[in-house]
This record gives structure tokens, sequence and C-alpha cells, in this order.
């Protein structure tokens, strides 16, 4: 069966004795059964369970009690009290809702492939009929029964999922936290190769960053949707009944919907946006102090340059003045090698002293 983008499967299992009453260990063997024809194969979003019988006539057991015998039986170690989200009535029959739902994410998890690597999500549905008739006439919601659940089983995954994006941004920022403060611990003894690294991992951590933040927010838009959906359903189911139910008791996973999942995730997307805003600036910064110490050092290499060029032409200069100099050391026949190059060095020595002072006054003139 397609609900919208999904797919739904209804699996229908039952004794094949229908004319005399059954005990509730029966429900254990059909989900034995059920278990191997699904061979290992598990469902991509969610499941429910739902145990549907007759009550048996003259019975002086209270149909809360039955059903809890036949949960027992399905899910030997689950806790009746604890999981039992509600009871109502619908066409005359007795209507149990049971869930237990837990997030298993683990530190450093990995995408998921399946539903069950991240949440733990038990839902059961216990009808019981007072006769055949009363369930021959509800057979006709069981489509609905499908599409409510479907709606409830995706909003589930999609707030497991949001819960899995929101640590990997957590894990980003911490890598965007740490590149960061390395940069800017005692700066001058930071190399501006580090800095470019840090700029360089900043920026490509904020990439993945940015992306899952979008995802955080279409999980919400997700969970939004199929809420609404619910809603319709169980609106739809309700009046169908035509006043023959009491399903109250489902509108409270609305709730609890609305009051904390799409809280949480609104609260951490806004909370993420903020740190995104954090980062832009702090990126920024890294990028002008890289851009600042890339010009200081292209100054001071420039200056450098002339100060040695300066050296250099006045060097040359005196060099070439050797004959002009000539007549006063004709007699010293070391003339013509040492004499020259000691008054070139010389005075490429103070040429290049008196335009480093130029260059440190001018600029700190500036």
């Amino acid at each position: 069966m397609r609900i919208g983008d999904t797919y739904g499967l209804l699996l229908d299992c039952s004794v094949n004795n229908k004319t005399q009453a059954q005990p509730t260990k029966c429900f254990a063997a059909l989900k034995h059964e059920i278990s191997q024809r699904l061979n290992g194969e598990v469902a991509t979003i969610g499941q429910t369970w739902m145990i549907s019988g007759q009550l048996p006539k003259n019975s002086e057991k209270k149909p809360e009690d039955i059903a809890k015998a036949c949960y027992q039986e399905l899910m030997p170690d689950s806790n009746w009290k604890q999981n039992l989200q509600g009871q109502g009535q619908i066409l005359g029959a007795y209507i149990f809702e049971l869930s237990r739902y837990h997030l298993t994410i683990e530190e450093g998890m990995a995408s998921p492939t399946h539903i069950q690597s991240i949440q733990e999500n038990q839902h059961i549905i216990i009808l019981l009929y007072p006769d055949e008739a009363t369930a021959e006439k509800a057979a006709r919601f069981y489509p609905d029964w499908m599409r409510l659940f479907c709606y409830r089983h995706k909003i589930l995954w999609a707030y497991g999922q949001s819960r899995l994006i929101k640590q990997y941004i957590k894990n980003y920022l911490v890598t965007i936290q740490k590149a960061i403060e390395l940069s800017q611990k005692d700066n001058s003894h930071i190399e501006l190769k580090q800095v470019r690294q840090s700029l360089f991992q900043v920026q490509n951590t904020l990439t993945p960053y940015s992306i899952n933040l979008s995802y955080l927010d279409f999980q919400g838009r997700t969970i939004e949707i199929n809420l609404s959906n619910y809603k319709k359903r169980l609106e739809r189911m309700v009046k169908q009944a035509e006043g023959e139910s009491e399903l109250n008791f489902l509108e409270g996973f609305s709730n609890l919907v609305t009051d904390k999942y799409l809280l949480q995730i609104t609260k951490d997307y806004e909370h993420m946006e903020m740190s995104s805003k954090w980062l832009d600036i702090s990126i920024n910064t890294l990028r002008s102090r890289v851009e600042v110490d890339q010009a200081e050092r292209d100054r001071n290499f420039q200056n450098t340059v002339g100060i040695v060029g300066v050296g250099l032409a006045t060097g040359s200069l005196v060099m070439s003045l050797k004959e002009e100099l000539k007549p006063t050391f004709r007699n010293d026949p070391s003339f013509n090698i040492f004499i020259p190059l000691v008054y070139s060095i010389i005075a490429g020595v103070i040429a290049s002293a008196l335009t480093w002072l130029v260059i440190r006054l001018w600029s700190r003139s500036r």
C-alpha cells in the first residue's frame, strides 16, 4: 500500500480455528510465524503490532486484563503499566495503545542504515471486539490505521534523524572551535602557515556544518507535515465512527510532538544558526589576520630587498671609482684587490643601514 512517498506493508496472520476461544499464548505463536515470514527483514521507518480478537461471551475477566495478558505474550519483557499510553473505544470495541520509544544514538555513530540503528520504537495496538459483527464493521478502518501509524512512525523517524544530525553539527562545531582557538593562542609564536591551515580546516568544516543545519530544519518541517496529516486522519476516523468512538488518548502523541519534539528541534536550530553566525565572524577574523600577516611579510620582504639592493648598488658604485682612487694608493701593491673591496663593503653597509633607518622612521610616522 502506497502512502504518499512511503510504502506500507500489512501482514495479516490469524489462527485457523475461529469458532472456539483461543488462549492468549496463541499471539506468541502468531508473532513467531510472522517473524519467520519476514525472514530478518526490518521496517525502514517503523512498525506497529496490532492485536485483535473477539471477547468470549459471559467472560468474567475485564477487557484490560485480557489485553494485558495478550501484551505479555507478544512482548514478554515489556512493562504494561509503564508502556500503556491510553485506552478508549471504537464502534464498541476496546482499544489499548502501548508504546516504548528510546533513542540509542552513540557518540561518533556513522549514518544509520535502518531505524533500529538509532532508536528503539515499539508500538502495540490491542483491539478487543465484543462480537464478530463489530469486528467486521471495524475492518474498514484498517487503511486508516495504516496511514495514522505511518505518520506516527515518520514523525519519530524524523525526530531520531534530527538527534543524529544535531550530534554531527556539534562535532563539526567542536572541530571548528579547536582550530580557531589554536590559531589565537600566543599570537607571536603562531606561524602564518599554521593560521592558514586553521582557516582551511574551518572553511572545509563549515560546509558540512551548513548542510547539516539545513537538514535539521528539513526534519522539523517533515515532522510538521506528518503531524498535520496525523491530526487530520484521526479527525476523519472519529467522524467516520459517527459518535461511536473514544480516541482522545491518541491525541496525546500530537501534544508530545508539539510540546517536545518540534520545540526541541526549533531551539536546536536557533542555537546552531547563531553559532553559524559566530563562525562566520571568526572566519572573517582569521581571514583578515592571514591577509594582514601576509601583507606584513610581503612588505618586510620588499624592504629587505630594497635595503640589500641599495647596499649592493652603493658597493658597486664604489668599486666603479677604483681608478679615481688609484692615485692615493698607487704605492700600495694590495690596492687593486683589497682596498677597493673594503671600501665597497663599508659603503654598502652604511647605505643599507641608512636605508633601514629611513624605512623604520617612515613606518613609525604612519
